[in-house]
């Protein structure tokens, strides 16, 4: 009896995370996105998105929606349109100011190789907790991979527009990076495919996934390992990222399988609550609605309990 208590108990989804969630590469929270949507609160909205995705004037546009693929809605033909209310958000925010992290300066100085998406979304992410950043790139302009995608005008401020409260970050572009410029510094973090640094004991390698909103995951991990690395020397731990890259490889081999079509659908503020509201939560609550006595406020709190 005892082993089957424990079987159910380990085997409910009460309380999970949604399939959407699981299934973005942000691991952006989607109900509580779609709470402040429901509530016509764009700007909250916007402000979960935006700390999720880091660039969420660029994500919307870009993202193939895996969570399409395993909403609720899907087997009834309509999953809903998260992109479009991304889109509601972003247009719906007051500002779309970067968070201001006013982190104290940090004593290690890093130099990132190469200015496409994953590069400048590493650097952005630890220059944010106060680190010395400067991006060196043979390229005369930022992200030259996301031209495949979009036109320049359409991301280029976006990007830029992030670093605004990094103090310590630098840009060199049309650099000769034989002249190893980048050398004096304490941390490589090299993103150029074939490219020997020359410092192998102080160079880690950063490679793009071949999806863009799968490379700001991915070098949003990595900053956060390298920041670890620089303040306690512990070696980065890139075992989550693996995941995403092997998910950017199934949608680069089955891009048919990924619509995401609803990103140009348009909505106001009232038909993006209408929208929102049609999520089901996937939440599991079948033993709570068939048991009076699980439907009591102090029963429910007991079952939380043993649920997390």
């Amino acid at each position: 009896m005892e082993m089957k208590e424990e079987y159910f108990i380990n085997d409910c989804i009460h309380g999970s995370d949604l399939p959407c969630t699981v299934a973005c590469p942000f691991s952006l929270d989607v109900k509580k996105f779609l709470d402040k949507v429901k509530l016509g609160s764009l700007n909250s909205a916007y402000t979960v998105y935006r700390d999720a995705v880091i660039f969420p004037g660029i994500v919307y546009k870009l993202c193939p929606a895996p969570c399409r693929n395993v909403c609720a809605g899907q087997m009834e033909g309509f999953p809903i349109k998260l992109l479009s209310l991304e889109k509601s958000a972003y247009n719906g925010a007051r500002n779309h100011d970067p968070l201001n992290y006013a982190a104290p300066r940090q004593a290690k100085k890093v130099a990132v190789l190469g200015s496409d998406l994953i590069g400048m979304t590493f650097a952005m992410r630890l220059s944010q907790s106060g680190f010395e950043i400067c991006v060196f790139s043979s390229d005369d302009r930022i992200c030259v991979d996301l031209e495949a995608y979009l036109e320049r005008s359409e991301f280029e401020q976006e990007i830029l527009s992030q670093f605004k409260y990094s103090k310590y970050y630098s840009l060199k572009l049309s650099c000769d990076l034989s002249k190893k410029e980048y050398a004096g510094y304490d941390v490589i973090i090299n993103t150029i495919n074939s490219f020997d640094t020359g410092c192998p004991d102080k160079s880690y390698e950063l490679m793009t996934t071949g999806v863009p909103v799968y490379d700001i995951q991915t070098a949003k991990i990595f900053a956060r390992e390298i920041d670890r690395l620089c303040r306690t020397g512990k070696v980065p731990d890139v075992s989550e990222i693996e995941p995403l890259r092997v998910q950017a490889a199934v949608i680069n081999a089955h891009p048919e399988a990924y619509d995401s079509s609803d990103r140009d659908v348009i909505l106001d503020k009232n038909q993006s609550k209408e929208e929102a509201a049609r999520c089901k939560n996937c939440d599991c609550t079948k033993c709570l609605e068939s048991c009076v006595l699980l439907r009591t406020s102090t029963t429910q709190a007991s079952l939380s309990g043993l649920y997390t």
